[in-house]
């Protein structure tokens, strides 16, 4: 009895895992990433942080990884496309002092490929040790070309770092986010 629901176990594995070729897929313009949920958007979470001893101008631009090509991460949005920033998460446990982190979407200069200017998104404030999850009902759009950076208030003890973490989708340029 044992050794035939072991082997009713293995085959309905089996069968389940080949009939998943069949669902219908679609292959987005980003990277040729395919999404089974919905073929408009493409699932993404970033990662970056913040530490307190560097300036805004040497900020890092967040990684952008696909949910389903976490091997190929990106930095900027996808040339076409247009990133939707939903879910915010900020862990300060590294932090011992109180920091506001400056969230900030990194514009590149179309003439030199530099990245100088940024535009404002949001400013959070975190108690030391705390972390912080913030919904958004509408998102910021990240527009192609750019991506997304954070720096702490000046005047705080060298490496105060807060690690940040969010969710959104990538779009196609010219879709309707709403």
């Amino acid at each position: 009895m044992k050794q035939l629901k072991i082997g009713l176990a293995i085959t309905f594995s089996f069968l389940a895992g080949t009939s998943l070729q069949f669902l219908p897929s679609t292959t987005s313009v980003a990277q040729g990433i395919k999404s089974y949920s919905d073929p408009e958007k493409i699932i993404v979470r970033m990662l970056g942080s913040s530490r307190s001893n560097e300036r805004p101008e040497e900020s890092k631009l967040f990684r952008i990884t696909a949910e389903n090509n976490v091997l190929n991460p990106i930095f900027t949005v996808p040339k076409g496309k247009k990133l939707i920033v939903t879910d915010l998460m900020f862990d300060a446990r590294h932090a011992t002092q109180d920091v506001v982190i400056n969230l900030n979407q990194r514009i590149e200069d179309k003439s030199s490929h530099n990245f100088g200017k940024s535009h404002y998104l949001q400013q959070v404030n975190l108690r030391a040790g705390e972390s912080k999850e913030i919904n958004l009902c509408t998102g910021y759009v990240i527009h192609a070309g750019n991506g997304i950076v954070a720096w702490t208030q000046a005047g705080l003890q060298p490496n105060q770092i807060v690690q940040m973490s969010f969710t959104g989708y990538l779009v196609d340029e010219l879709a309707s986010v709403w």
